[in-house]
């Protein structure tokens, strides 16, 4: 489940019951939050996880299941230097040359 702290992306900015209730900052489908409380049972909805994000204000909370945990990578395009670099890749171009002067 989710943690204090982390950082979760919405997947899900649907209104609960076609409309958000008042003093609930509506959800926005695509942006970053913060998580600052972490799977508590929800005070007026059953059969759900809730969390709350620092951003947005709800005092009910908001479906865990609305989120999906950021997932930050390093780039890194080390193998991709390699490859240029390589001699093997020189001699692959120049037995691509002699092929298509073949053909």
């Amino acid at each position: 489940m989710f943690r204090v702290g982390q950082r979760v992306i919405c997947i899900d900015a649907t209104p609960y019951n076609g409309d958000w209730a008042d003093g609930v900052d509506p959800l926005i489908q695509g942006a970053v939050f913060t998580i600052s409380r972490s799977n508590y049972p929800s005070p007026i909805f059953t059969g759900g996880v809730v969390i709350s994000v620092r951003e947005l204000t709800n005092p009910y909370g908001y479906f865990a299941s609305r989120f999906r945990p950021v997932v930050s990578r390093p780039t890194d395009i080390s193998a991709f230097t390699k490859m240029l670099t390589d001699e093997r890749l020189g001699d692959l171009v120049v037995l691509q040359r002699v092929l298509e002067r073949v053909k």
